[in-house]
């Protein structure tokens, strides 16, 4: 059990993309949910823009989220999603 507890968080990157990816009740809330406490906008609503997982890359390099949002007074933002950075300067884009 423990294994699957350390395979199965949101710092795996294949769990990480297909939990957040998709556009069922619970994905959007838990996208939306992180989007909000990390940045402060009020989401009002989002979609994945790149939602497909290419089994070519998967475990080759990292996987992101390229996210559009609307926020509560109908602003657009893009928003990058991942789990991991190399270090600032690609933390802060």
């Amino acid at each position: 059990m423990s294994n699957a507890r350390n395979q199965l968080n949101y710092s795996n990157d294949l769990f990480f993309k297909y939990t957040l990816s998709r556009e069922d009740e619970g994905s959007v809330y838990a996208r939306n949910t992180i989007i909000e406490r990390v940045t402060g906008i009020k989401v009002k609503e989002s979609n994945v823009l790149n939602p497909n997982l290419d089994p070519g890359i998967i475990g080759k390099k990292r996987i992101i989220l390229d996210v559009h949002v609307k926020d509560e007074q109908n602003r657009h933002f893009n928003i990058e999603m991942q789990t991991t950075y190399k270090g600032l300067a690609e933390m802060m884009r």
